[in-house]
């Protein structure tokens, strides 16, 4: 019984990590598709938080995020966060603002 309780642990922080990655590839392609673009230029350094939903299914999964950002920076980092039960993901990515082409690009997942 034991080793079924970790097994089943196990597999759903796995699922955890994968909803909160998810969620990041989500507003990732958001910013960099120029859709969040008024949120992002209001001149503000407030904390942008949102929830996206992912779809496993029929089922649709809500995953936190949070995106900090700072006047005149160009850079984004970003979190998201899944919970379910006392299961809880955390994952953090950045995004760049490239020189070049003035537009966001995804720089990685990064562990904070």
């Amino acid at each position: 019984q034991v080793f079924n309780k970790r097994e089943n642990t196990a597999v759903l922080e796995t699922q955890a990590d994968y909803y909160a990655r998810s969620g990041i590839n989500i507003i990732s392609s958001q910013i960099t598709s120029g859709e969040l673009d008024s949120m992002l230029n209001d001149g503000s350094s407030t904390d942008i938080n949102l929830v996206v939903e992912i779809t496993d299914g029929s089922e649709k999964i809500p995953v936190s995020i949070k995106i900090e950002r700072k006047l005149a920076s160009y850079q984004l980092n970003i979190q998201a966060t899944y919970t379910k039960g006392n299961i809880e993901a955390n994952v953090y990515g950045r995004m760049i603002k490239s020189s070049e082409t003035n537009k966001w690009v995804f720089d990685g997942f990064y562990v904070k």
